[in-house]
């Protein structure tokens, strides 16, 4: 196999462990470009992240160890980035290690990569007295890292799936979100659920840092009764206060306008009705006193996501 088909193997082998050992309560992110260090990005429902570089390993030297070289451009120096190392084969895990970022730089002694490039070297076993306190049974690997993202074993999974919605118009909406943010800035870095349980739709991470938002995209092309108005929906089962909402309404092919509104302020402003709903509603045409702070024109959607993860 080539060595990208190994690695993504091991990716694989990481997350069943993770999320079997969890319970579920680990949620999977996946990268929409993989650019910046991140293999997968976990989500718990208490609201902490980890974004994980996996990496696996097959071969031991001849006393059992495992020698990893990681290059220096690769490691996150941010607290929320972990570093897995499984060894075993492609076809099982035998055990991991997980190991923060700062740590890995910390404790790892510094190389060089045949091409030249500097990497930060790892020497692992169990009997380390610079390793062996990050070493974990492969069923051990979702405790270990929920108390790494701040949560307790045995907490509960995100919130129950939202019955099914118009599909292409939820992908129309999301793509354009996602080609915006994109479009508009660097500093941010977009993540898709590996499974869609949870009512979230992207995890938008401030580069190189462990600061995240989880967002949910609401769409319509429809306007309601009254002229200019559009209405949204967001499901009271689903609804987070720690979210981020993002509104688009559109006319046709183009969005032609998009509010940002936290959770919280969205509890606060549009209380919940009677069936089971919050209901979400805005003019295009002409100013709106109750949600104008919040509108922005979809090119500026990096700007305002910037500034939220910026204040937290």
């Amino acid at each position: 196999m080539q060595p990208s088909q190994v690695g993504r193997l091991f990716e694989n082998l990481v997350e069943n462990a993770y999320t079997a050992g969890s319970n579920g309560a680990l949620l999977t992110w996946l990268p929409v470009l993989d650019s910046h260090a991140v293999d997968r990005a976990v989500t718990t429902a208490a609201g902490g992240a980890l974004f994980i570089q996996v990496k696996g390993h097959e071969g031991r030297r001849r006393d059992g160890r495992i020698s990893q070289a990681i290059p220096l451009s690769a490691v996150g120096d941010y607290e929320g980035w972990v570093a897995v190392i499984g060894a075993g084969t492609a076809s099982g895990l035998d055990e991991c290690y997980a190991i923060p970022g700062p740590e890995l730089l910390q404790k790892g002694e510094r190389g060089h990569l045949v091409d030249g490039a500097p990497c930060v070297r790892a020497t692992l076993s169990r009997d380390s007295p610079s390793w062996g306190e990050y070493v974990c049974r492969p069923d051990e690997l979702g405790a270990r890292l929920l108390s790494l993202a701040g949560a307790e074993p045995g907490l509960a999974p995100g919130p129950a799936p939202e019955p099914e919605r118009r599909q292409e118009e939820g992908a129309f909406f999301e793509a354009a979100v996602v080609g915006a943010i994109l479009g508009a800035s660097e500093r941010l870095v977009l993540y898709r659920p590996a499974v869609d349980i949870a009512g979230r739709d992207l995890l938008v991470q401030l580069a190189g840092t462990a600061k995240h938002v989880a967002v949910q995209v609401k769409g319509s092309r429809r306007e309601d009764a009254r002229p200019g108005l559009y209405r949204f929906q967001v499901r009271t089962r689903t609804f987070s206060p720690d979210i981020a909402y993002v509104f688009c309404a559109a006319a046709g092919e183009r969005v032609e306008a998009c509010w940002v509104v936290s959770g919280s302020e969205l509890a606060l402003r549009a209380p919940r009705d009677s069936s089971g709903h919050i209901s979400f509603e805005a003019h295009v045409a002409g100013p709106d006193p109750r949600w104008e702070l919040n509108r922005c024109r979809i090119d500026d959607l990096a700007e305002r996501l910037l500034g939220l993860l910026n204040a937290c």
